[in-house]
């Protein structure tokens, strides 16, 4: 179907449409094949007014003709992808939406409803995505109950029943794949630390336990592919006093750290470490760590690991885990370190206590007895037990224990002289080897209110402190483990759909999205990585880098998966940043120096976009905002928004007001009536007496002239158009309506003016011939002068403003003469800023060239640019003492000298300036000028002629592009 078919015809482009509703201009509707029908809007027929609404609904789209039988076919097709998918619906049912609003008591109508329309379709394109790979709500309910249980030794421990894979609270069991997750185990059991990165001490043990947490966990079940996965390495540690304890972990982190920083199969990027910002503040920052400054500064990195510590916080090791043994499958992974010391004896300190001293003590510097359990899972079910009965022991010591219960695990070392960290620590006491209080039950449970109550604060918090759109997969991850807490009370009332809601959010575009920020983030680390290592290319790097643009290209622009004309140009975009890291556009190596700031261009263009899908998700996912509002609303304390700071008017030190009263800021030359299109409506009222139409039809009179303006007939048309004449019909159905009304929404601010206005008011037609030989051109009592070309757009006032404003750069006090040698200067305008003010509203940067020409002997020219260089300096100079400009630097080649540098420097400024000139490289003045209330970049380029006095020949020293822009000079 790639022809156009004999019989249908795209509408006719010979006159460009005119967007303006309910104006004078009167235009009538197209049908199907684009022809004009006469009726127009002075006599609508009152049948529209009496048909029936259904019977309307069921007229055929298209009336075919005697010659377009053959289509007849085709058309049914088109119809019956428009039903199946249930666009004709949501179409009608928008469109009467618009036209409703403005009968109620509100009668105004949108100045420009596409952008709104956009949004809205936006919306039923991200539905309709999501749909399409996950199941009706029934089996998802089901999915989500799958697992059967079975129990094992130790209580409250459980694993799926078929698949003893993993082991955990059956809270979260119940919904895991096991299957997905035993592909873990090869790569948790490579990246537990081994026997020999264990310090131990006589007197003491020292063991891991380790678990999977974060989204990782539910892989297969909630979430199609994790973004990150998430392990917990927590050392438990046996001995009679908590500072060597302490210090053994430490020892044992730095042991572990090095060893990762030397192996290649997960490569290691640095660590995390929260830090309090001050000695009197509760607000904490991370501070990252790099592999090198580890293995530099192995005590400043023990001092940060042990108050981190101390602090009760997990601090975190950045990998790029390698998934399987035997594949190349990469992804990013975090290690979480946590501390629990079991204290064999008594210490000196608590010998004169009133209280027994028993014989162990637990010291747990968790934030959250107990919180592994609800975080995540185990791969290995000795590791359960272990950490389950390290809060939980036998029934015998429960008894025994139970009057002296503390759920409070939490605890700080102990001072120690001997330690060079831990000798300003105060003394805390220790507390019982029991994470429980006994409430008359023969076992003891994790599901008690003093374990699951400080958790369930904590995720909440969390929930609270995060921002609902840009932080949304934190929130969701958070509110996730909140519901399987407590399920039963989350299944009442309006929360039933809750998990339901987070499933599909799960697999949205916005989750795939953030997996790229994500690998954004980690291949910054590596490439940081491997340059430290002083590497200019890495096969590692090269294959991760590529396979990020691979999976940039399969989100953003998948045939299965079709976008809309935005996200394509982003993705468009994206690749060709992403390119110039590579030698070759075909596939070269990354190059290491470049790459790392082009990630960070990409990064600001996906996170824009996750921004979008994430609202467009939220949008269907009313139990899931309702419940997050909820919860903002309960804790407001946790919701504070950041506060904004203030601009101070007056300067107590130098009393400058950079601010006068009852100023305007204005930008550049913008079109007011189109910055207010967003927001404009018409009045229908206002509107009536314009419509020359019977009184009893007066409101569809109005409503069918507005559609007509907006050539939404046209739009509607183009669309089924385009299905028609495409080789295949997209999957989703929405992206292509997106473009559509994307460029309608252009047109309506666009082209709310005919051609002939418009040219009319763009081309100046005040040209003048100022030099017939030379084909110089200019506009009389304007005093600028150039090529024809140059003038046709140009906007004489806003371009003399201009001039005003940057004439102090013009160089006026160089030598004429100098020996043997003539000097002659001039100053021109160049680049898209002739454009200023007709065709660009906007100045986003000003170049001007500076031509020299140096007139002397023939075998002088040499000479002639040291002159030349003593002339720029010179300039640069007086430029700085007068201040009109902030200067920046002269960049001259590869090189940008500062004023202070060329002044310092001055013999190797010269000397660069000359070996720039003569290879013909760029040599440019870098400074700035205040307009409006901004301050706009200049670059000044200092263009040299050399004339021969015997040949009268012109040797031109900067690269012939530059002679091409002359179509662009106003001198």
């Amino acid at each position: 179907m790639s022809q156009v078919p004999s019989g249908l015809r795209k509408r006719g482009t010979g006159v460009r449409a005119v967007y303006r509703p309910l104006t004078s201009q009167t235009r009538s509707p197209t049908d199907a094949s684009g022809n004009r029908r006469p009726t127009t809007v002075g006599n609508v027929s009152s049948s529209l007014h009496e048909t029936d609404p259904q019977q309307q609904s069921k007229r055929p789209f298209f009336n075919l003709r005697s010659e377009e039988q053959l289509l007849h076919p085709t058309l049914s097709v088109i119809k019956n992808y428009l039903q199946q998918t249930d666009l004709l619906t949501k179409w009608n049912v928008w469109i009467s939406k618009l036209l409703n609003n403005a009968t109620q008591s509100k009668p105004l109508l949108p100045y420009n409803p596409y952008p709104t329309l956009v949004h809205l379709f936006q919306q039923e394109a991200e539905s309709f995505n999501i749909s399409a790979q996950v199941s009706e709500d029934e089996n998802i309910q089901a999915m989500l109950e799958e697992n059967s249980l079975e129990g094992c030794d130790t209580p409250c421990i459980v694993s799926p029943e078929e698949n003893a894979h993993v082991w955990g609270l059956k809270e979260i069991i119940h919904i895991v794949n096991p299957l997905m997750l035993k592909s873990y185990d090869w790569l948790l059991k490579d990246i537990t630390p081994k026997k020999d990165s264990l310090l131990i001490y006589d007197d003491y043990s020292n063991q891991v336990m380790c678990s999977m947490i974060g989204e990782g966990v539910f892989h297969g079940s909630f979430i199609p592919k994790p973004a990150a996965i998430d392990f917990r390495i927590e050392y438990l540690i046996t001995g009679p006093d908590i500072n060597k304890g302490i210090e053994m972990f430490v020892k044992s982190i730095l042991r572990d750290v090095v060893a990762a920083s030397r192996q290649h199969t997960h490569p290691f990027l640095g660590l995390s470490i929260p830090v309090k910002l001050s000695d009197d503040s509760d607000e904490w920052t991370i501070d990252f760590w790099t592999p090198s400054q580890v293995q530099n500064y192995p005590d400043d990195f023990a001092k940060s690991v042990f108050e981190c510590i101390s602090a009760n916080k997990f601090f975190i090791a950045e990998y790029l885990f390698k998934l399987s043994e035997y594949a190349d499958d990469y992804l990013p992974g975090y290690k979480h370190y946590g501390l629990h010391i079991i204290q064999t004896t008594a210490t000196e300190d608590l010998k004169d206590d009133d209280e027994p001293t028993p014989a162990q003590r637990l010291v747990s510097f968790a934030e959250f007895p107990l919180s592994t359990l609800y975080d995540g899972v185990f791969l290995k079910k000795t590791h359960a037990e272990s950490y389950l009965m390290l809060f939980a022991p036998k029934l015998q010591q429960l008894h025994q224990n139970a009057g002296n219960v503390n759920v409070n695990t939490r605890a700080k070392p102990q001072s120690q002289k001997k330690s060079r960290w831990f000798s300003k620590t105060a003394k805390q006491p220790s507390v019982l080897v029991d994470g429980f209080k006994y409430f008359d039950r023969d076992i003891a449970a994790p599901d008690v209110w003093q374990i699951t109550a400080p958790i369930k604060s904590h995720y909440q918090q969390t929930i609270c402190s995060k921002h609902q759109v840009s932080d949304l997969f934190e929130i969701l991850h958070k509110l996730l483990l909140l519901v399987l807490m407590d399920r039963q009370s989350f299944r009442s009332g309006d929360n039933e759909d809750l998990l339901i809601d987070i499933y599909r959010v799960y697999h949205s575009t916005a989750y795939y999205i953030h997996s790229l920020t994500i690998m954004n983030k980690t291949l910054k680390k590596l490439i940081q990585r491997e340059a430290e290592l002083e590497k200019e290319q890495s096969d590692l790097v090269d294959a991760q880098y590529k396979q990020y643009m691979r999976n940039m290209n399969e989100i953003l622009s998948n045939q299965f998966f079709e976008r809309s004309c935005d996200v394509e140009a982003v993705n468009e975009i994206v690749q060709y940043r992403l390119k110039q890291s590579l030698e070759t556009t075909h596939g070269g190596s990354v190059i290491l120096e470049r790459a790392s700031s082009v990630l960070s261009a990409v990064k600001e263009y996906i996170s824009t976009l996750f921004l979008r899908f994430a609202e467009d998700v939220l949008e269907d996912s009313t139990t899931l905002v309702d419940m997050i509002k909820k919860l903002k609303e309960a804790l407001p304390e946790y919701s504070k928004k950041p506060v904004t700071p203030q601009l101070k008017l007056d300067d107590a030190n130098t009393g400058f007001n950079l601010v006068s009263e009852g100023v305007i800021f204005k930008h550049g030359v913008e079109v007011q009536t189109i910055i207010k299109h967003q927001v404009t409506k018409l009045d229908i009222i206002a509107c009536a007496d314009a419509i020359n139409a019977p009184k009893t039809i007066t409101g569809e009179a109005i409503l069918l002239k507005y559609l007509t303006d907006l050539h939404i007939d046209e739009v509607w048309h183009d669309y089924l158009y385009d299905l028609l004449t495409a080789d295949h019909l997209p999957g989703n159905p929405y992206p292509r309506l997106i473009t559509q009304l994307r460029k309608a929404a252009v047109r309506m601010n666009l082209q709310s003016d005919k051609e002939e206005d418009v040219c009319k008011k763009l081309i100046q037609a005040n040209v003048k011939v100022a030099d017939d030989t030379n084909h110089l051109y200019t506009i009389p009592g304007s005093n600028i002068y150039g090529v024809e070309s140059a003038f046709t757009l140009l906007d004489t006032g806003q371009i003399l403003t201009l001039i005003s404003s940057i004439k102090p750069l013009v160089n006026n006090s160089f030598p004429h003469r100098k020996g043997l040698f003539r000097v002659a200067s001039c100053f021109a305008v160049n680049g898209e800023i002739i454009y200023y003010g007709s065709m660009d509203p906007y100045i986003n940067q000003i170049v001007v060239h500076e031509h020299c020409y140096i007139k002397g002997p023939d075998d002088s020219v040499q000479e002639s640019i040291k002159i030349y260089a003593k002339i720029v300096y010179d300039h640069v100079l007086e430029l700085n003492r007068k201040k009109n400009h902030p200067i920046r630097g002269v960049q001259v080649g590869g090189s940008l000298f500062t004023v202070n540098e060329m002044i310092k420097e001055k013999s190797d400024y010269l000397s660069e300036f000359q070996t720039s000139c003569n290879m013909k490289e760029p040599i440019f003045l870098r400074c700035f000028v205040f307009l409006e209330w901004r301050y706009v970049p200049i670059l000044k380029y200092f263009m040299f002629h050399y004339i021969s006095e015997a040949e009268k020949e012109t040797q031109s020293f900067f690269h012939k592009a530059f002679s091409r822009t002359l179509q662009k000079h106003i001198f």
